[in-house]
């Protein structure tokens, strides 16, 4: 029927939005490098740090982060979106 609204299925979002943070959980909410999941990784087994492994964790890292900038700049698309559709953009 014209005019008339699908339902909209919140909890099939929320499934998702706890899917992401659970798939990112591994890199921490902590400001200390020091103390997250990540440095612990690359500072466990002793002697491993020759040049050629240092250079292959920073791409790792480097790429990590240029991803985590689209899932951030993702996020801010999806919040533009949303205020612009309920009318407060």
């Amino acid at each position: 029927m014209p005019g008339q609204q699908t339902k909209v299925d919140v909890g099939s979002l929320e499934k998702r939005i706890t899917e992401l943070q659970k798939n990112l959980a591994f890199v921490g909410q902590s400001t200390n490098a020091s103390s997250s999941d990540l440095y612990q990784i690359i500072h466990h087994p002793p002697g491993w740090t020759s040049i050629a492994q240092v250079e292959i964790a920073n791409q790792l890292l480097d790429a990590m982060n240029r991803q985590a900038t689209a899932m951030r700049d993702l996020r801010n698309v999806l919040d533009a979106h949303v205020k612009q559709s309920a009318g407060q953009g």
